[in-house]
């Protein structure tokens, strides 16, 4: 009979042993410091200066105004200390927010309107960082100062009737004493609790499901490596959705109007029907480009093509006129660039073109590094970086994206060349070539592209 000692682990057994392995000591300390690092971008302290807290109040008027709210910091009121929000006409109430640095506050000025009209006020209040009141204020807390005619309290409404033909109305906020809005450090830990706890467990339950799938995932392993060229693919497809996650699944946009461009108006919303007033930091980067030239360009594209049935030869609302094709700029010959031109120029079309290109980018890049070496971990690994390279938050939208990206199958087609067997092959790979360095030419910039 054969000793029990002895015997291997029964398959009942087996998830015990998995998750014993999983919460030990040394993985939970792992998955724990990782969620430390990922979250510590997202705790209060480290938002940005501008717009750590937010003054919310929830208003009803007939028509549509600007209203701002100015704040004294230490260099009493004026334009560069303010905010404004966009009120959309209608019986509806509408949550407006603005946008508070941290600081020490003596005083705010409420302009509820920029021109004549009633307001409807309600829920005036202050929220920190990680969304818990600061600090409310009472509908008597506003004081009239210019062209109002009545103010009106109803309870926990204002009711505020500016005085007829009133282009400047204006109300303080009385404070009491002068206050200061920063986050503390039990804000701080309660965020960072908050988000390290359920990511940490997602962690620990990611690494039980890949120990549990270890036979699957080894088996897949086997049947890229037979198949590298498309494990370069699959690693390159997994690295943009990381890479660009806000924009797959969070419904943000390469290509939004408010990323820091003024367009339209001087003021943000800067352009027609706009609400949101918040903007992306892009630290100095040159996001005018695409929002000034290649959108309207690929607008007037489709309206050439699809509307007159004619080539946009000629941008006649830029100088006087200006010669459309040839200049090296309106990407009319990219054949990427085909989507956005029937879309009409929309935004889903131009951020389907990015993240199509840095998919190329990773792909291309990778490809190369394989046919150079032979070794399918390096090459993963060169298109998984790829994306994350430093061009992109130095460039964020600019046009130069699509030269940097097409540019590596230029050299993957002559790596083709060089190693094909035959000169139908070569051939082929020569076709490559041409259609490589056609795309990259017509890619949207002049400098880039053709260095």
């Amino acid at each position: 009979m054969q000793n029990s000692l002895s015997r291997p682990p029964l398959v009942a057994d087996t998830p015990r042993i998995w998750m014993k392995s999983i919460l030990s000591l040394p993985t939970f300390l792992a998955a724990a410091l990782l969620s430390i690092v990922v979250t510590i971008p997202f705790l209060p302290f480290a938002a940005p200066v501008k717009a750590q807290f937010r003054f919310e109040v929830t208003a009803i008027a007939a028509a549509a105004g600007l209203p701002q709210l100015f704040f004294d910091v230490g260099r009493g009121i004026n334009e560069a200390d303010s905010a404004r929000e966009t009120l959309i006409g209608g019986s509806s109430p509408q949550k407006l927010s603005f946008a508070l640095p941290a600081g020490d506050y003596r005083g705010f000025r409420f302009d509820p309107l920029d021109r004549a009209g009633t307001l409807t006020l309600r829920d005036a209040l202050i929220r920190g960082p990680d969304g818990r009141v600061v600090r409310r204020f009472e509908p008597g807390d506003f004081i009239a100062v210019q062209q109002i005619a009545t103010r009106t309290v109803f309870g926990e409404r204002l009711e505020l009737v500016t005085t007829p033909g009133a282009f400047d109305p204006i109300t303080e906020l009385r404070i009491g004493a002068p206050f200061t809005l920063r986050s503390s450090l039990p804000e701080n830990l309660r965020a960072l609790v908050i988000r390290v706890v359920p990511l940490t467990a997602a962690l620990l339950a990611l690494v039980w499901f890949l120990a549990r799938s270890l036979a699957r995932l080894r088996s897949a392993w086997i049947w890229l490596a037979a198949r590298p060229g498309r494990a370069v693919a699959f690693c390159a497809v997994f690295a943009v959705v990381a890479s660009s996650y806000p924009v797959i699944f969070l419904g943000k946009s390469i290509v939004s109007p408010n990323n820091g461009t003024i367009l339209l108006y001087e003021d943000y919303p800067t352009l027609p029907g706009g609400r949101e007033r918040a903007t992306a930091n892009v630290a100095g980067a040159d996001i005018g480009a695409i929002m000034w030239q290649h959108i309207p360009l690929s607008v007037l594209q489709h309206d050439a093509v699809l509307r007159d049935g004619e080539l946009p030869l000629w941008n006649r609302y830029n100088s006087t006129g200006t010669v459309h094709l040839g200049q090296g700029q309106s990407m009319f010959g990219d054949p990427m660039h085909f989507l956005v031109v029937l879309a009409g120029g929309a935004t889903w079309a131009w951020d389907v073109k990015y993240l199509v290109a840095k998919w190329l980018l990773a792909c291309g890049l990778g490809l190369c590094v394989l046919r150079l070496t032979r070794h399918l971990p390096a090459a993963l690994l060169v298109a998984f970086a790829a994306t994350f390279v430093g061009f992109f938050p130095f460039r964020v939208n600019h046009p130069a994206f699509f030269s940097f990206c097409y540019a590596p199958w230029v050299l993957y087609c002559w790596l083709r060349i060089t190693s094909a067997p035959r000169w139908t092959g070569a051939a082929r790979w020569c076709g490559g070539l041409i259609l490589a360095n056609w795309t990259l030419m017509n890619s949207g910039t002049v400098k880039e592209a053709y260095m």
